[in-house]
């Protein structure tokens, strides 16, 4: 084998004739071919000798070789091509890497070889790893450790670091992990930060988006490195930004498939303006970078962050850059603005972020508009509210001096406050009543409520400043609807004791009640849903709605457990009652000359206005008479129920009072009510005989049949009678007042049964033979068998027995 070696270095070496030792090679038998290989490559050194011997084996004998030999021999390969493709000045240095390809790349990368290494990928494309390029690529950008202005250019590190032949300092990566990873550690780009290293490696990926979107994570990278302290460093990172914006801008043109990137790119680079201005502002960014602008939910939080630290201009460019809503920043600039009493300033500020209800209807506001208008003018106004109190009459001499003076000599900071855009259908200022406000700050309510609120809110303002009158001119004038005629200012009034103002301010505005009738109507008809009947009385009496004021004390007669409140309210209804009916013919005008309602107006006739009166009459003295018992000493049981009973109610009620009455032995009243509301007698007759008998009242009982004899019938009679006989002879075993009861029914068959309820057995069974009625004896018959009477039932029998046919 010898010879063979001496054979090929002679071809190799001396003669450099591939072709013959190519002969040789093929000549030999394969274990030779191996073993003679390998000591060849250990012992020769020309770089394009080595990468015969390496190719000969992948090109002659691979299905020979194991995997990872393969592998060996292919690193080897690309190894001996790159070493040969680098120039003689540089293949002393990198020959230790010639087994290591791609540490060769990363050193050449290093050591800043541009030119080399795109001559190697070139010819070798295998060789690039963008992930390399790229990380390098960085380290170009990134600025040394900070240090003090006067130790002038940072020391050049000799941490891992060599130098080659010709005494210069490079950096060499050996194979060894842990040692290659420190040197990675340590290296830096003595140039950095350069922009034109960093695009020369770009320019090395393999595609041109692949470098744009490298340059934008890198522009992100570089943005969170910018110091808040205002370092010289932040306008340097902030123009290699705008550089490697500009390049990637370029890079995405030459993309066969740039989707987006140039107008991201545009995008950005307006960010990096923002940027820059916050970093000459000296604001403290928190760890934020350029891709937090192009996220709406982490540009909002930046935006509400200035905000917070009042600077609002930037707050602003961030919200308009950002592409996010700018109305917060606008409505805390204004806000501050309007504390400090710069109002003309604040105006130009809330423009931006009040909408006017013109534009609110039609949905012009657009998408970045105050989610609630109404919730930031009510800011306003309570700022402006807030201050020393005024009386009106200043505002009143306000307004009098802009009414009067002819427009060319108005005051122009007055006409300003006032604002340009007054309606025509505006009231005047016109009110008794004390407001919080100074001039110049109620104008300027008046102003943003005008321009941007809504009626609602503006009647609402009026309402609180005790303007009554100019809260219900502008309701009237303007046709609002009633619920904030009763939402906004009734109830306020209610709430604040100012009802008696209110009804003022209505006279004062609407003397015929012509224009606020159907306001009043609804409040009406709300106070009595609300069962505010005392003010909903005196809302119907302002009206001249006598007969409703009428059936509102009725209903407050209701409501009310004192006698003498009762009393009170049943007369106040009868006297309204007598007013609504004297209205018919002769229309004086409600409470303190205000209109009466018409009579076809109420939509109640003449009988219904006389009925009432009758029924209230009743009532009245229904009520005195309980209210005389009540005071007695041991009044009757059951008086203070019988006052919840009414005659406006449903008869079930009337037919109650009735019998009460009677039971009360008040027979004539209870007569009377009865033949008013028709009432059946009987069964009240007999309830109240009932409960007369219960108290053991004998006498009563006999007055109670004298006043109603010869008012019923005789089986009606019978009825009453019977009722007192059987609570006699029943429940108080009284048989002789029983007994005493039964002369005066009028049917045999019912002075049998009251003989029997009153244990007169034998005085029944006379009565029912004298009658010849065979089944009243029956009847007596099983009586005398229940109580055991044998006499009785003896002379039953006897004669039943009697009787033809009986068995």
């Amino acid at each position: 084998m010898e010879i063979e070696e001496s054979r090929l270095v002679h071809l190799l070496v001396d003669k450099n004739d591939m072709t013959a030792a190519n002969e040789v090679l093929s000549s030999l038998p394969k274990n030779e071919v191996f073993a003679l290989v390998n000591l060849l490559l250990n012992k020769l050194r020309p770089y394009s000798v080595r990468l015969f011997l390496v190719q000969y084996l992948l090109i002659n004998h691979l299905d020979d070789l194991p995997a990872s030999t393969i592998a060996i021999l292919s690193t080897k390969e690309l190894g001996l091509k790159m070493i040969q493709q680098l120039g003689s000045e540089y293949q002393l240095t990198y020959q230790p890497l010639v087994d290591h390809p791609a540490l060769m790349v990363e050193s050449l990368i290093m050591n800043e070889h541009i030119h080399q290494i795109a001559l190697l990928f070139r010819d070798l494309p295998t060789l690039r790893d963008d992930r390399v390029l790229t990380h390098y690529a960085k380290k170009a950008l990134m600025f040394p450790e900070r240090r003090k202005m006067s130790t002038g250019a940072p020391p050049i590190p000799t941490s891992g670091v060599t130098r080659d032949s010709f005494g210069n300092m490079v950096w060499l990566l050996t194979g060894d992990a842990d040692n290659d990873n420190a040197k990675r550690q340590a290296h830096r780009y003595v140039s950095a930060p350069s922009i034109n290293l960093a695009k020369s490696l770009l320019d090395l990926l393999s595609d041109p988006r692949a470098a744009g979107d490298t340059c934008l994570a890198i522009c992100d990278t570089l943005s969170t490195s910018l110091d808040p302290s205002g370092s010289d460093t932040n306008l340097h990172s902030i123009n290699l930004i705008q550089q490697l914006l500009l390049y990637a801008k370029l890079q995405f043109l030459r993309s066969s498939h740039e989707s987006g990137g140039v107008s991201l790119c545009d995008t950005i680079l307006s960010h990096v303006e923002l940027l820059q201005s916050l970093i000459i502002s000296k604001c403290d960014l928190g760890g934020v970078s350029l891709s937090h602008f192009s996220d709406p939910q982490k540009a909002r939080l930046l935006r509400d962050k200035l905000i917070a630290e009042d600077r609002m201009k930037l707050a602003i460019d961030v919200s308009t850059k950002c592409g996010i809503e700018s109305e917060p920043a606008w409505a805390a600039w204004g806000m501050a603005l309007l504390e400090m009493g710069r109002y003309n300033d604040a105006k130009e500020k809330l423009k931006y972020c009040l909408v006017m209800p013109h534009e609110q209807s039609r949905g012009s506001a657009g998408p970045g508009a105050v989610s609630d208008n109404a919730t930031l003018l009510q800011r306003i106004v309570k700022v402006l509210e807030s201050g020393t109190a005024l009386e009106s009459r200043d505002l009143r001499a306000l307004h009098a001096q802009l009414l009067t003076s002819p427009p060319s000599t108005k005051s122009s900071k007055f006409m300003e406050l006032f604002g340009n855009t007054t309606p025509k259908k505006e009231p005047l200022l016109r009110n008794d009543e004390e407001a919080n406000l100074d001039s110049v700050r109620f104008m300027q309510c008046v102003y943003y409520l005008r321009r941007y609120g809504t009626p609602r809110m503006l009647i609402s303002f009026w309402t609180r400043h005790g303007l009554l009158s100019d809260a219900v001119s502008y309701i009237l004038t303007n046709e609002l609807p009633s619920s904030v005629f009763i939402e906004e200012v009734v109830m306020h009034c209610i709430s604040h004791g100012k009802i008696n103002q209110l009804k003022q301010a209505i006279r004062t505005t609407d003397p015929g009640l012509t224009g606020a009738m159907d306001h009043l109507l609804a409040l009406c008809k709300y106070l009595n849903g609300l069962g505010a009947y005392t003010v909903l009385l005196d809302i119907q009496l302002f009206m001249g709605d006598f007969v409703r004021a009428g059936l509102t004390c009725i209903k407050l007669f209701h409501e009310t457990s004192d006698v003498s409140g009762k009393v009170r309210h049943l007369e106040e209804a009868k006297a309204h009652f007598q007013e609504a009916l004297a209205h018919f013919h002769n229309p004086r005008g409600g409470e303190k000359g205000a209109p009466a309602m018409k009579a076809g107006e109420s939509g109640f006739t003449q009988n219904d206005i006389s009925r009432y009166i009758n029924d209230a009459n009743l009532q009245i003295e229904a009520t005195k008479y309980l209210q005389a018992l009540m005071s007695k000493r041991g009044a009757p049981p059951g008086v203070a129920s019988c006052l919840g009973l009414s005659l406006f109610a449903a008869q079930k009620q009337k037919a109650e009072l009735a019998e009460q009455l009677c039971a009360l032995f008040n027979f004539e009243l209870a007569f009377r009510i009865m033949q008013e509301y028709r009432l059946p007698p009987t069964p009240i007759y007999v309830n109240a005989m009932t409960r007369i008998a219960q108290q053991r009242q004998t006498a009563k009982v006999l007055d109670l049949l004298k006043a109603i004899k010869g008012m019923i019938n005789d089986s009606e009679w019978d009825e009453v009678v019977m009722a007192a006989i059987r609570v006699f002879g029943e429940q108080h075993k009284d048989f002789k007042t029983a007994e005493s009861l039964v002369a005066k029914l009028v049917s045999v068959q019912n002075k049998v049964t009251g003989y029997i309820l009153s244990n007169k057995l034998k005085s029944a069974y006379l009565l029912a033979v004298k009658a010849a009625d065979i089944a009243l004896v029956e009847q007596i018959l099983q009586e005398a068998k229940r109580v055991n009477d044998k006499g009785v039932y003896d002379l039953c029998a006897k004669y039943l027995a009697s009787v033809a046919g009986f068995t």
